[in-house]
């Protein structure tokens, strides 16, 4: 099952496998717990969407809060 794109998040090689150990029903729990608040994330990611820069902005923000 895929998600809908608002909420697709691309993850490193790493970060991908982490998930997948965990299982994809606990990656809420997983990013918790590195201090990243996914549904934050999606959120700022699509309110920038089509403006990469922006959304790199998104990103190293969100990765610097951890």
């Amino acid at each position: 099952m895929r998600a809908e794109d608002r909420y697709a998040v691309g993850l490193c090689r790493a970060d991908h496998e982490m998930v997948e150990r965990a299982g994809t029903r606990n990656e809420m729990k997983i990013f918790k717990e590195v201090g990243i608040d996914l549904h934050l994330l999606v959120g700022d990611l699509w309110g920038v969407r089509g403006d990469l820069p922006k959304m790199i902005k998104v990103l190293m923000a969100h990765r610097g809060s951890k």
